[in-house]
């Protein structure tokens, strides 16, 4: 009788990068491989590669569970940014120069970190055209300064990550220019 001496990394075919590549022809037995042993070869190769794939693609979906998870926190804090904005735009001229107003300046300077550090940037809104995609309409006037269609003032502050729209900013677009 023959002695078979099997090798560990004779059929060690595992990649980190891609699907499982085949070294040998997977179906045609070997000289003494029964066609039996070759089937069980070629499920294990087959498992394998199912197996990788399945990995990249939860590794795909956790990150998409991350962003969507980052994506419900920030919704959660814009209602803050949006309330320092209304704020300081109706904030007096000489609470603007006290020791006080520089204060909550930083923290709202330090909220906006936070966002764009998270990926998250701010609507381009006031002169651009008015864009269904990003912008809300909820009004519609004449302005002096804006042509037809192009955003004439911003109430609600949109913001995107990536491609996607977290939050639509919600704007007055102009009828055109009065006469």
């Amino acid at each position: 009788m023959a002695k078979h001496t099997h090798h560990a990394d004779d059929h060690d075919q595992t990649t980190q990068d891609g699907p499982v590549e085949e070294v040998k022809d997977t179906a045609q037995p070997t000289v003494g491989e029964s066609s039996e042993l070759a089937e069980v070869r070629e499920q294990v190769l087959r498992i394998r590669s199912d197996f990788e794939n399945f990995k990249r693609r939860a590794e795909g979906e956790q990150l998409r569970v991350a962003s969507t998870a980052r994506i419900d926190v920030v919704l959660e804090l814009l209602p803050v940014v949006d309330n320092f904005d209304r704020a300081f735009k109706d904030t007096p001229e000489e609470v603007q120069k006290s020791a006080w107003y520089g204060g909550i300046a930083a923290i709202k300077a330090q909220f906006e970190k936070i966002l764009g550090d998270l990926g998250i940037e701010r609507l381009e809104t006031v002169g651009q055209p008015f864009d269904p995609e990003v912008h809300e309409a909820i009004a519609h006037e004449p302005s002096e300064d804006y042509d037809k269609d192009v955003v004439s003032e911003e109430f609600e502050a949109g913001y995107k990550f990536g491609d996607m729209i977290v939050r639509h900013a919600r704007v007055k677009v102009s009828s055109g220019k009065t006469k």
